[in-house]
């Protein structure tokens, strides 16, 4: 059967104002999706609210959900890396169409979802032709998947062409990495040690991110986005949660023997997205990519995990030189890491299995002791909280 032709006509680009439903009317249209289809992918089918006299569905919303059935009644799968865990549990509504399992929600336009011909859930983004974000796409699905995992970056599994796009396919994870709350030290720490990799690795290959919060870091499990997912506590307890770094639309990516510590963007770049930091405030007519990503990592790890200092001793003075104006002596990425791994390995094994109901009054003191008398004793150059 011959592909059809699919062409973007809808506005797309970064930053830009954009009507969401005309992009929802192109991933909807029989077109796209028989294109799809014959590329060996199922769009997840939207879900649409309200019904004319004559039973056609009115009003699309931004959720989504599986075409294909599950090929088992289980009510949970295990993981295959690249591909995720994920929960079957549905809300068991009367309505058959809001009982579907795995409903996602995105309100962009710029992603859906699909299964492929195995049924495994993938994520679809639009991309546009000879940009930063399809050049590091491009050299992300180049890369072994191995090392993308220990990196912490969620891996490209194909780039679709169609006339000046990609469809870049993905395998679909999970969002809200902090949804349920890590409940011991070690899962904090494990978080923050992703997303110190996951930086380090894109800085190593000329990348800076652009756009490191909360939204773009993913985990490998996922469930559907109306219901709990309290299944993630048991995984993440035992060791089986992986994350991921991902979204380049504001990311620049340097070619090959470019010095990246030499490389500046006009001052305006830096308000491109969630700007949390002050590196462009002070009149500066140029800034720091790669700094600037640190900054933004530094001041992320302060608003989730500052209040951790007193018993992790070591982030008092990471997140100080991750975050310091004197940028010419911030942190970079890979410095970052190291001082973080080097300081890892000389806390004790044992207190990174205290949970938050071991961090309140009493237990939160003796911990504290305890990490203060454990750094004296190894003469460890890291603060030390005071007991006042």
């Amino acid at each position: 059967m011959e592909l059809p032709t699919l062409k973007i006509t809808f506005p797309f680009e970064p930053g830009e104002p954009y009507d969401n439903e005309e992009r929802f009317a192109f991933w909807d249209s029989p077109d796209t999706i028989q294109w799809f289809k014959l590329k060996g992918y199922h769009l997840y089918r939207r879900i649409y609210l309200g019904w004319d006299p004559e039973g056609l569905e009115l009003e699309p919303t931004e959720t989504m959900g599986p075409t294909l059935p599950p090929d088992s009644n289980e009510e949970f799968i295990e993981a295959e890396y690249p591909y995720a865990y994920h929960d079957m549990t549905t809300t068991d509504a009367p309505d058959e169409k809001y009982n579907v399992p795995l409903r996602v929600i995105e309100s962009t336009g710029k992603v859906v979802f699909a299964q492929d011909s195995c049924k495994r859930h993938v994520a679809i983004k639009l991309v546009r032709d000879d940009t930063d974000e399809y050049r590091i796409l491009r050299f992300l699905s180049q890369q072994d998947q191995k090392a993308l995992r220990d990196n912490c970056i969620l891996p490209v599994l194909d780039l679709l062409p169609i006339e000046g796009f990609w469809f870049a396919i993905m395998p679909r994870w999970g969002t809200d990495i902090y949804e349920p709350a890590p409940g011991v030290l070690r899962e904090v720490v494990d978080i923050m040690h992703s997303w110190l990799k996951g930086l380090k690795y894109l800085h190593e290959n000329n990348i800076a991110h652009g756009d490191i919060n909360r939204s773009n870091i993913l985990l490998n499990h996922f469930s559907d986005a109306y219901l709990s997912c309290k299944r993630r506590e048991g995984l993440r307890h035992g060791g089986k949660i992986l994350y991921g770094l991902y979204d380049y639309d504001f990311s620049v990516m340097l070619p090959a023997g470019v010095d990246r510590r030499d490389f500046r963007l006009p001052y305006d770049r830096s308000w491109g997205t969630f700007n949390i930091v002050y590196d462009t405030a002070g009149g500066e007519c140029d800034y720091d990519p790669f700094a600037f990503d640190v900054g933004i990592l530094g001041a992320t790890l302060c608003k989730y995990h500052q209040h951790l200092a007193p018993v992790l001793p070591l982030l008092a003075p990471l997140l100080d030189k991750m975050t310091t104006w004197d940028i010419i002596n911030r942190f970079t990425a890979s410095e970052a890491l190291q001082f973080f791994e080097e300081r890892l390995a000389e806390f004790p094994e044992q207190l990174l299995e205290m949970g938050e109901h071991s961090l309140q009054g009493g237990g939160k003191m003796e911990m504290l002791q305890d990490s203060a008398c454990f750094l004296e004793a190894k003469d460890t150059p890291c603060f030390i909280p005071s007991h006042s």
